[in-house]
């Protein structure tokens, strides 16, 4: 969200998150712009998102469409849950196959 506002005026040292599928161009102009960036596609690597098979995880490929110059600035990505939608009952069962796929 802070590129949508501040766009290429960020600072080189700042890492961009991006989680929100439904704005696909962010990852590309981020690279572009030089700034590093970290993926958390949702819903294919949100660990609480139980109606989306761990299948989906293996779909994602970070770098899709960016040049080799960009892929360099995807630093990396992470599995995301939100704590209101498990609890210590159902932990280990939400969390696991699709960590291990994101991994």
């Amino acid at each position: 969200e802070i590129f949508e506002h501040f766009g290429a005026q960020l600072h080189r040292t700042t890492i961009v998150h991006w989680w929100r599928t439904w704005a696909p161009g962010l990852v590309a102009n981020a690279t572009r712009a030089g700034l590093d960036v970290i993926v958390s596609p949702d819903p294919a690597w949100y660990l609480d998102s139980i109606e989306t098979a761990w299948q989906a995880a293996y779909t994602v490929e970070p770098c899709e469409g960016l040049s080799e110059g960009q892929c360099a600035h995807v630093i990396g990505g992470g599995g995301e849950m939100w704590g209101e939608r498990v609890d210590g009952s159902d932990l280990e069962a939400t969390v696991w196959p699709k960590l291990a796929a994101i991994a």
